[in-house]
């Protein structure tokens, strides 16, 4: 009998400890960001990364390959999937905003608004990579198909702009890439100085 109690209490301290651990450096399903949110989050992720290396290979490819344009097409496809997928992206932040979940506080307020305002500028540039391609394109007279589906033209034909377009979309790329990075190597910071495992609250 008293091992049986003895047996036990070990349990009981075993699950507490592990509750403890779960509460410290995890979070619970209602401390998640929304499945929606989560998903599109993590596509978005993979679609944007590469794209951007996508860029990066292509633009190597020698201009009478016919392999150029084929990859420059697929650019643009998913380019225009990338708008489509913010515009639903913002929509579903905002009717989720009640169920965001806060920032723990072993964070600093100071960190918190680099946190804001980091994300802030990902989502502008979320949109303003896609949409200077898109300008570039036009404005050299291409034509943007999302695949087979021949977009409509928003930009009339214009080298100067197009050019200015080309330079911003470059730029713009690299610097979402840049924050890209900058926003990883926060998380693993909070995980290892801050022993908060933010990461849990997107998967």
């Amino acid at each position: 009998m008293n091992q049986m109690l003895l047996k036990i209490c070990l349990k009981i301290i075993t699950i507490k400890k592990l509750l403890h651990n779960t509460l410290k450096n995890g979070f619970s399903m209602s401390e998640k960001y929304p499945v929606a949110m989560r998903f599109l989050h993590w596509f978005m992720a993979v679609i944007i990364i590469s794209m951007i290396i996508l860029g990066i290979f292509m633009g190597g490819v020698d201009k009478e390959n016919p392999l150029r344009m084929q990859l420059y097409n697929i650019h643009k496809s998913f380019g225009v999937t990338v708008i489509f997928l913010f515009v639903l992206r913002v929509a579903v932040r905002l009717a989720s905003s009640a169920k965001i979940p806060k920032l723990p506080k072993q964070i600093s307020q100071t960190e918190v608004r680099f946190a804001h305002l980091g994300h802030f500028a990902i989502y502008a540039l979320m949109f303003a990579v896609p949409i200077s391609g898109y300008a570039m394109s036009n404005s050299y007279g291409y034509p943007v198909k999302w695949f087979t589906i021949e977009m409509p033209k928003l930009f009339a034909d214009d080298k100067e702009f197009a050019a200015l377009a080309s330079q911003a979309h470059e730029f713009l790329a690299f610097s979402l890439l840049a924050l890209l990075i900058f926003h990883v190597a926060a998380v693993v910071k909070h995980r290892i100085k801050d022993k908060v495992n933010l990461l849990e609250r997107m998967n």
